[in-house]
């Protein structure tokens, strides 16, 4: 078997072949990267191995695999990519993606744990315009005021700053970075699962006249049938699903009730993962938890900014949160499905969704599916 790589055919996709004994593959990873040619020959071959597999089902199914926090471009102005890289050959390869875009400037969000080689990770993300350093929630995380030595006398230009929150470090770089910048949040999985959270977060509203929507609400949301029945003697017209790390959900909890409304979460607590919170209360009460929320930094200080979003917009309309005022709503469907019967694979590519998507909206869809 022998691959290859042709280099980015899109900003978000790695052209790659695969040549075997008596069959060949052409393809787009979203894994980017020289090396993921590789890691897709040798998946190729297992498969083929294993399965009866032909090679348009490979193409479609490698161009397919995604993985979280490798390489991850979660936005383009400025552009902001994540990726766990945690050791000084995964920094190695992780700079020669960044070499292959053209930026203004490099800003660093970095958090990584005690126990790795710190200073060889630095030195090949070098040279960076701005770094900085922040503190992933677990207890093998450095601080990150023991990274600002790591910063050279010659980097006299460099701006250096620390961070109690990854998402305090992220929300700070991607605010004060230009357009044509590049913003790289890595150093560690926990780092970037932390920050993932900006872009993959959402807040869903929901309106609760009666106590069967809000106790269908909480049923969604696994919350214990206790609990629930707690909750629904006291039914608001708004109810917003969230989800956040235990230990925020439960201050998240604490703080709602504070301001008159209720609020529960998930009985389904595992570290560092997400559990579901449900929040119900009447307009004035959120405005007063947003309050309540705001300066907290990092998990909670982003949900007061997406609460505050949210309540924005459903004020502006009788309606909902994202329905006109009057007449029907138009909903636009954008399929990005490959095998899709109808106009399969026409959308697959991140930029033809995205120009299809905005002429959905300029024909007058408030919705998009």
């Amino acid at each position: 078997m022998t691959v290859g790589s042709d280099g980015l055919a899109s900003p978000t996709e790695e052209a790659v072949t695969v040549d075997g004994a008596d069959w060949s593959l052409e393809t787009r990873l979203s894994l980017l990267g020289r090396h993921q040619a590789l890691n897709a020959g040798i998946a190729a071959t297992l498969a083929r191995q294993v399965a009866s597999v032909d090679e348009d089902v490979l193409e479609r199914g490698l161009r397919r695999a995604h993985w979280p926090g490798r390489f991850e471009i979660v936005s383009t102005e400025p552009r902001v990519v994540l990726d766990g890289a945690h050791n000084p050959d995964a920094c190695s390869k992780l700079a020669s993606l960044v070499d292959r875009y053209e930026y203004e400037n490099l800003h660093l969000v970095f958090g990584a744990m005690r126990d790795k080689d710190h200073t060889a990770m630095l030195d090949h993300l070098r040279p960076f315009d701005s770094v900085t350093f922040c503190r992933p929630d677990v207890d093998r995380a450095e601080n990150p005021d023991t990274f600002e030595h790591l910063v050279r006398e010659e980097e006299e230009d460099c701006r250096v700053e620390t961070a109690d929150a990854v998402l305090d470090a992220v929300d700070r770089t991607v605010r004060r970075a230009s357009p044509d910048d590049f913003v790289l949040v890595t150093g560690s999985l926990y780092t970037v699962g932390e920050a993932r959270d900006r872009w993959t977060r959402t807040l869903l509203p929901n309106r609760t006249t009666s106590e069967r929507d809000l106790r269908d609400a909480l049923s969604r949301s696994q919350v214990p049938d206790v609990q629930a029945s707690e909750l629904t003697d006291d039914v608001h017209r708004i109810t917003i699903k969230t989800t956040c790390r235990p230990a925020r959900a439960k201050r998240l909890v604490e703080l709602t009730f504070s301001v008159g409304g209720t609020a529960a979460s998930s009985g389904l607590e595992r570290l560092h993962q997400h559990v579901d919170v449900v929040l119900n209360g009447s307009r004035a009460q959120f405005r007063d938890l947003v309050e309540r929320l705001d300066g907290s930094g990092g998990e909670l200080g982003g949900i007061a900014s997406q609460l505050r979003a949210v309540l924005d917009r459903d004020g502006r309309s009788r309606r909902g949160a994202f329905l006109p005022d009057d007449g029907p709503a138009v909903m636009g469907i954008l399929n990005v499905t490959p095998d899709s019967f109808h106009d399969g694979g026409e959308y697959e590519r991140t930029d033809a969704a995205v120009e299809r998507g905005e002429t959905l909206l300029a024909d007058g869809a408030d919705v998009l599916d």
